[in-house]
């Protein structure tokens, strides 16, 4: 309910802080009627999305083509939280590493989730040319970034370097397993 209530804005404007302050059942039933809205608001935001990249990568992803995805839109989703859901989706539907990125203000916010490989650190695939990012961080499985929408065609020919390396190593292992 905490992050749903967030999306109306912080402080005295949180639909969280309101309920919290509400002063009887038909105020408190409004705001959480206002909250569900949300919830629901922004479920079909993410689903819609998930579907566009499902339609998107399905036949690379046939074709044993998709070693990562990295995709975006270029507008403001004003949903906190919207970039890593999508992500997660698509991770979860094709299970390769997905870069999900979307404007913020004037530069691009990116989710990565990578959660299915043991054998896999996001973080790593970012740590290559850092120079490119304003800021990233996170861990083995899930990450975030902000990059200069200028610097997103570097960031993927960083990545199909990485994963190129990155499947030659998996491939020495097996040999030696």
């Amino acid at each position: 309910c905490d992050f749903y209530g967030t999306l109306a804005g912080n402080g005295k404007n949180n639909n969280i802080f309101k309920l919290l302050l509400s002063k009887n059942s038909n105020t408190a039933t409004k705001i959480l009627n206002a909250i569900k809205n949300d919830f629901l608001s922004f479920e079909k935001y993410v689903d819609s999305i998930v579907k566009q990249g499902i339609k998107k990568f399905k036949a690379a992803n046939r074709q044993k083509k998709l070693k990562f995805i990295l995709w975006g839109t270029d507008t403001d989703t004003k949903l906190p939280g919207a970039g890593s859901k999508i992500a997660t989706g698509l991770n979860n539907y094709f299970k390769v590493p997905v870069y999900f990125y979307n404007r913020e203000k004037n530069i691009m916010k990116g989710s990565v989730r990578a959660g299915f490989s043991k054998n896999l650190n996001v973080v790593d695939s970012l740590k290559i040319n850092p120079e490119l990012f304003i800021r990233f961080g996170g861990h083995p499985r899930a990450s975030g970034f902000y990059i200069l929408k200028k610097n997103i065609p570097a960031l993927k020919t960083s990545l199909e370097k990485f994963y190129k390396e990155h499947q030659i190593l998996i491939s020495k292992r097996q040999l030696f397993s």
